[in-house]
């Protein structure tokens, strides 16, 4: 291990401009790297290219489904290796059902507040949450 220890990476897929944008800068603000992409493939191509340490994964996406997304993952990583956060309109029982049966380690609903967004994300990466979310 090194000393030095790497910000986690944040890559969030989310075609609603403003929440990803909102997304981004709340979780920067409180020491996460961010990568934003507005489609799945896009999301896909993204964690192909540099691994993030959690996906944030909206469902609805313009060109795949966010549950083609987070299957196509779950084939590439592990659950240990990537947890995927689902943030949804999709709030009906039989949605979050569907979506842990594609792979999600958490789902949360739209319209969300950022503190559960962020208590999830620090549950996620193995560890409390920085002192800032508390």
């Amino acid at each position: 291990m090194t000393a030095v220890a790497e910000r986690r990476r944040v890559l969030v897929v989310e075609d609603e401009p403003k929440i990803s944008q909102l997304l981004k800068s709340y979780l920067e603000a409180n020491g996460y790297e961010v990568e934003t992409q507005a489609t799945g493939q896009a999301g896909l191509d993204a964690a192909k290219e540099r691994r993030p340490d959690l996906v944030v994964l909206d469902l609805r996406l313009p060109d795949i489904s966010g549950f083609e997304v987070s299957d196509h993952l779950r084939r590439v990583y592990s659950h240990e290796a990537l947890p995927i956060l689902m943030v949804t309109a999709m709030d009906r029982a039989e949605d979050r059902e569907r979506g842990f049966e594609h792979g999600a380690d958490a789902y949360i609903a739209k319209p969300f507040d950022f503190s559960s967004v962020a208590m999830q994300i620090g549950l996620l990466l193995s560890g409390p949450p920085p002192e800032e979310f508390a």
